[in-house]
């Protein structure tokens, strides 16, 4: 009888050694570990903050150029590499702009600002579109998510809540915001 405690422990260990082991094969995550809407939310305490310095790691370089150069052509991409080159290009188009980007940051800072004040957020579930991934299956390259963010009046309720849908694009392991609708700053940056 007093054995049994024993084999009890000796069984649970040897269990306990073969389940879950590193070398264990595990599929790869389909998209990254931290969606979109923290995007959002580093955009939203960017605006709390009144820091518009912080929106340059929110927005995507195609987001920067279709506001600031929306007459100018921009490519679509096929893959990831496609991506990187196209926003190399669209780079080198806003180089020399560096106040008006600064502006843009400085403007929407101040825009998402206004949309808080008296209002609560709600972000509704991304929805992906995921086109592109790597050698493991895993997520990878200019794939899309969408959110529909909700601002909802805090002191009155029959206010209709106004919405707006945010599109991010995937680079790397990162969301950044792709496009704003509807955008009311959209031509406000144009040099």
């Amino acid at each position: 009888m007093r054995a049994w405690p024993w084999v009890l422990a000796a069984f649970l260990v040897m269990a306990g050694c073969t389940e879950g082991s590193t070398t264990t094969r595990r599929p790869a995550a389909d998209r990254p570990v931290v969606g979109p809407e923290g995007t959002f939310w580093d955009a939203v305490a960017a605006a709390q903050l009144k820091q518009p310095q912080r929106m340059r790691y929110v927005f995507s370089v195609r987001f920067l150029h279709r506001s600031i150069l929306p007459k100018h052509e921009r490519r679509d991409a096929r893959d990831e590499a496609d991506y990187i080159e196209e926003k190399r290009r669209q780079l080198e188009d806003l180089k020399g702009m560096s106040s008006i980007v600064e502006a843009l940051y400085a403007g929407y800072c101040e825009w998402l600002g206004r949309q808080l004040a008296d209002r609560f957020v709600e972000t509704e579930p991304p929805i992906y579109d995921i086109k592109f991934r790597d050698g493991f299956g895993a997520a990878r390259g200019p794939n899309i998510a969408r959110v529909k963010v909700n601002f909802h009046h805090r002191r009155d309720a029959a206010r209709p809540t106004e919405s707006i849908v945010v599109v991010f694009v995937q680079e790397g392991d990162a969301w950044r915001i792709d496009n704003i609708s509807p955008d009311k700053l959209f031509g406000t940056f144009t040099p």
